[in-house]
């Protein structure tokens, strides 16, 4: 990744409203601090302030276990792990070994951080740096996780085909993220779809891309969900919940939330987790959220 690219994400995390500093500072408030669990970290139901940066938080990281039937035995890597919540989920519930590779600094640091504040250092860690140049001696892993990751790079095709090899003869790639359900229509679709892109750091495929990209590097679906529901109500929820926050995500942020909610309900975007396998059989599905 260029180094203006990565200065841009660099910042929209630096100042993001989901920071170990801001956890930390919800913790204290409640008076929390003392014996923090994973759970303290990943669950606030009236400010929402938690480790879970991906849509669905808690719940949608219970259900993606359930999904792949994780085992204790398991190794799990998770791409874009930001500030580590779902691999701490993860090792806490499942006690599997979970490992977590981060881009940006910030992040990373706040990680590891929030890893030793509730004690699975034995179980939790970390690289720092792009997963495509990062290398993984942990591999093979039985789970590889991306969840609102994938859309930040710029070649799908590469990402997955770096997945392929660290990824275990009958292991799972789950993917939660976005694509893009129909072409803008007006030109106030197309501004607020560019706009979206550029707060967002990256872009959302087609259903056509992500078919195409995942067959050509060995993939197949086993599974696909539409989520876009979920996701409108978690902006709505986020949005409720800013009278009960100290401080107001910076303006840029709740200009983020309003165009991801807009985009979706005029169904320009949406939101979608899918199983994925090595293609083995022809009892692979095709990709279809909307099914």
């Amino acid at each position: 990744m260029d180094s203006t690219r990565l200065a841009k994400i660099s910042r929209t995390y630096d100042r993001h409203p989901l920071r170990a500093a801001t956890i930390v500072e919800r913790l204290a408030n409640t008076g929390r601090l003392s014996n923090l669990s994973e759970d303290d970290l990943a669950t606030d139901d009236a400010t929402f302030i938690t480790d879970q940066n991906h849509t669905g938080g808690l719940q949608a990281v219970v259900e993606l276990a359930r999904l792949v039937d994780l085992q204790r035995t398991d190794r799990v890597l998770d791409i874009g792990t930001g500030l580590g919540g779902t691999p701490r989920v993860l090792a806490d519930r499942y006690g599997c070994r979970c490992h977590g590779v981060e881009l940006t600094t910030a992040r990373y640091n706040d990680a590891v951080e929030l890893t030793r504040r509730v004690g699975l250092r034995h179980l939790v860690t970390f690289s720092y740096g792009d997963f495509l140049n990062v290398n993984f001696p942990q591999a093979p892993f039985n789970v590889i996780i991306g969840q609102d990751t994938f859309m930040h790079f710029e070649d799908l095709h590469a990402v997955l085909r770096k997945c392929s090899p660290l990824l275990a003869t009958d292991g799972n790639l789950v993917i939660e993220d976005g694509f893009l359900r129909r072409a803008p229509a007006t030109e106030i679709e197309r501004s607020q779809l560019a706009a979206a892109w550029d707060q967002w750091n990256g872009r959302f495929p087609s259903l056509r891309e992500w078919q195409n990209a995942l067959r050509s590097c060995g993939f197949g679906v086993d599974r696909s969900d539409d989520r876009t529901d979920e996701a409108i109500m978690e902006y709505q929820l986020r949005m409720q919940s800013l009278p009960q926050v100290d401080r107001r995500p910076e303006r840029h942020e709740l200009s983020g939330w309003s165009l991801g909610e807009a985009l979706m309900r005029s169904g320009v975007i949406g939101t979608m987790r899918i199983l994925c396998r090595r293609q083995r059989s022809n009892l692979i599905t095709p990709l279809n959220p909307s099914e």
